[in-house]
């Protein structure tokens, strides 16, 4: 299989794709995987046969409905976090006390908090600057954009996003106010990027080695299975599909758009307000 991240590694720096292949596979290098192909080679070229059928470029799209044979689920590759699981977390570590700059990092502490209420994947969140948290529409927004070195994952990442009420009770907007004062420019120091292009790689390790610590049981419990806990806080918000879809930002299928790229700040804040964790209660981290 293509060895993850081929143009960045220096041991593959010349070689023709065949070539590359071959080295990674003598190498053991990590390759590719099927989730990945689907929804992210397959599911772009199948968007640009799309828009070259509707101009009458082409008069098929060969590339609808294929996909590479996954033998692993969705359910299987990585477990949601429990009620019971979150509790044990942001009841324990650094979420034992509301935030405070007495020497916790504020990455740890915040970024896992943000992918909870939001959806977002690690390196989104820690990647985060501070010029990235304003108002739009009257409601407090945290904007998600590429710039430099950082990149999103998918066209549909890029969104502006209402801030969930629980991190504005949490003191969200204070933190970010006290990096703006120190003039700094991303919003947590660990978001830096790494010579393989992942931001904020060393606080996702350390999050799940504290996870392991627990002795939580779980498929590959981690950053990313916040992820999959706030999609199961979309299906219990019982919002309309677009609605939840817009919120985690998924990509319509053969398309380069988000779900819900309509819908006003407005709209997103009054359907997030309703996106909650029955039994996490976090009234111990409110600021006073």
């Amino acid at each position: 299989g293509l060895p993850v991240n081929l143009g960045r590694r220096k041991e593959l720096a010349g070689l023709t794709v065949p070539q590359a292949v071959e080295k990674g596979r003598v190498l053991g290098l990590p390759t590719i995987q099927p989730k990945t192909i689907n929804d992210g080679y397959l599911l772009h070229i199948a968007s640009v046969f799309n828009w070259a059928r509707k101009e009458q470029w082409v008069t098929s799209n060969p590339f609808e409905g294929l996909s590479v044979h996954d033998t692993v689920s969705d359910a299987e590759r990585r477990s949601a976090f429990t009620a019971d699981q979150l509790s044990t977390v942001f009841h324990s570590g650094l979420w034992r006390t509301p935030w405070a700059p007495d020497g916790r990092k504020g990455g740890d502490y915040w970024v896992p908090l943000l992918c909870l209420f939001h959806g977002l994947r690690n390196g989104e969140a820690a990647g985060l600057r501070v010029e990235d948290i304003g108002t739009d529409d009257g409601n407090h927004v945290l904007q998600l954009r590429e710039y430099g070195e950082r990149k999103l994952k998918t066209a549909g990442s890029r969104a502006t996003l209402p801030i969930h009420p629980q991190l504005l009770q949490l003191g969200f907007l204070k933190y970010a106010e006290a990096r703006r004062d120190a003039e700094e420019f991303l919003l947590f120091s660990e978001g830096t990027v790494n010579d393989r292009g992942q931001v904020g790689a060393k606080l996702g390790e350390r999050f799940s080695a504290y996870v392991k610590s627990l002795e939580l049981v779980g498929t590959k419990l981690g950053m990313h299975s916040f992820r999959h806990s706030f999609e199961d806080a979309l299906r219990r918000a019982e919002l309309a599909e677009r609605t939840s879809s817009a919120l985690s930002r998924r990509i319509e299928p053969g398309s380069g758009k988000a779900y819900g790229d309509g819908m006003s700040t407005r709209q997103k804040a009054e359907a997030l307000a309703k996106v909650t964790y029955p039994g996490l209660d976090l009234s111990h981290l409110r600021q006073k």
